[in-house]
């Protein structure tokens, strides 16, 4: 970790971080450190998001995403692993497990409360993930789980053949799930990055099915998921007297290693 301010290295001293220019940010109770500049306007997901989501993912629906991604991690062995966008760190904590350091990125305090305090092994850090506080060439493997790819900071944080693994909808992701909500439903469109010193090495679909046994589960998982901005009343109405539903979940996982 470096100072946002000087960008000379953090050292921790009892509850907080400070850099050889004495600049001092302080650890919060929950145990995620903000170094995110005073100045900046931005922000993460709210409350209501973090909590909807929460909620879902910890009922195991995504189970076989997360499963998945801690082999993954195992295979590779990290020392240092960072998980940009890490919400409220349910996949951060299990890969965590496999890593000798796991660094934790988001915007939302709200998030990063709920993922430091159930996740002892993880440092959090309040920072955007297009301008991380952490040193050039300092990470194994980054992971990058449903959010922006941040290009130029994964190539910079990287060690040379370091990994950078993301996560995406599939062409199908929850395919059944938009039919309730839409007319005309659209297949998810794959993506893969284009990089001069990011090489794709592997990719694969992880595919279920799974049954949303309550409308509390129905109704966290549209206000995780993009359609909850996008839906009109008619829309979101067509889910409130829903009690279940089946819908594929679809994963589209990407690895990269960087070359140069």
């Amino acid at each position: 970790m470096i100072c946002p301010i000087c960008q000379e290295k953090l050292i921790q001293k009892e509850k907080s971080f400070q850099c050889v220019h004495s600049h001092n940010f302080d650890i919060a109770k929950q145990g995620y450190v903000n170094l995110l500049m005073s100045a900046s306007k931005v922000s993460g997901d709210s409350k209501e998001m973090v909590l909807a989501r929460h909620h879902f993912l910890n009922h195991g629906y995504y189970d076989i995403l997360k499963n998945k991604l801690e082999d993954l991690i195992q295979e590779y062995q990290p020392e240092v692993l960072v998980d940009l966008a890490c919400g409220e760190g349910y996949y951060t904590k299990g890969m965590a497990q496999h890593a000798k350091q796991c660094f934790g990125i988001d915007l939302s305090k709200d998030a990063l409360k709920l993922a430091s305090r159930e996740d002892k092994n993880s440092q959090y850090i309040l920072a955007s993930i297009f301008h991380v506080p952490m040193e050039n060439e300092s990470v194994d493997v980054i992971t990058n789980i449903f959010a922006p790819a941040p290009l130029e900071e994964v190539e910079r944080l990287l060690k040379k053949d370091g990994i950078y693994l993301r996560v995406a909808p599939h062409v199908h992701h929850l395919y059944d799930f938009k039919r309730i909500l839409y007319t005309e439903v659209y297949e998810n469109e794959i993506e893969i990055l284009e990089h001069d010193s990011l090489k794709l090495i592997r990719q694969e679909r992880i595919t279920d099915e799974i049954l949303i046994e309550n409308n509390q589960d129905i109704q966290d998982l549209f206000m995780m998921t993009p359609y909850y901005w996008k839906s009109n009343k008619d829309s979101a109405q067509k889910l409130e007297a829903l009690e279940k539903c089946k819908t594929i979940i679809d994963f589209d996982i990407q690895i990269y290693r960087k070359e140069s």
